[in-house]
């Protein structure tokens, strides 16, 4: 009996600091919650055919607002655009882009909450997906005081993923903007951002340290159990 709640014990504090370290710090990282725990300077618009050019109220080329809608289905929201489901499960939501053709807008932005701890190290990932393909996307993104780089998606309706280790400088500062400003194609999803801490290596190891015991502990016991040979 001592064994087995060791063990478990054992497992219970293992299994808590791989948690914490997997959390991810994101809200609606999925966006299964729809239009919700992000902002952006794009207009939104969800309806069918919503993002095309001269569609609903405003034009994503025309004025230059770029525009963005949250669903399972690329091509509702344009007939140009793929067929090609989620990241996730292939059939959840995605936030579905038709790029501005001015620079500096904010496609997507968040506020993590607790703040970022500064000097601590965090992995930002994302996967993203030309949803047109003419003139791939240039996403570049910025975290926790850092900027982390850009990427483009590789090919037309296939998922890629960017993926970064950084130590944070600001609690703040995080978001994405699209570098391309071409009025033609121009046109991405993007699906599962995620953010987690990255467990410092000494506290790791004293992690390792806090179930030396219980596993010394547990070997004596077996061993106490086994039989002569």
């Amino acid at each position: 009996m001592k064994t087995d709640f060791k063990l478990a014990v054992a497992g219970a504090l293992l299994g808590a600091a791989l948690n914490q370290a997997s959390a991810n710090l994101i809200v609606n990282g999925d966006f299964e919650a729809g239009n919700s725990g992000f902002t952006s300077q794009y207009y939104y618009d969800a309806s069918n055919n919503g993002l095309a050019n001269g569609a609903g109220t405003v034009s994503p080329e025309a004025d230059g607002s770029g525009k963005y809608a949250v669903g399972t289905s690329a091509k509702f929201f344009h007939s140009a655009f793929t067929t090609a489901g989620d990241h996730t499960s292939g059939a959840g939501k995605m936030m579905v882009v038709n790029g501005s053709v001015v620079s500096g807008k904010t496609v997507w932005s968040t506020v993590v909450t607790p703040p970022l701890t500064i000097g601590d190290t965090y992995e930002l990932s994302l996967w993203a997906m030309n949803v047109y393909p003419d003139s791939p996307a240039n996403l570049n993104i910025s975290f926790g005081g850092n900027v982390l780089g850009s990427f483009s998606p590789i090919g037309n309706a296939a998922w890629t993923k960017f993926t970064k280790m950084f130590v944070a400088t600001s609690d703040q500062s995080n978001g994405l903007i699209d570098l391309n400003v071409d009025s033609f194609g121009n046109d991405f999803a993007l699906d599962d951002i995620s953010l987690v801490a990255v467990p410092e290596p000494t506290t790791m190891i004293a992690g390792t340290l806090l179930l030396l015991p219980f596993a010394a502990s547990t070997l004596r016991c077996l061993r106490r159990r086994s039989p002569a040979t």
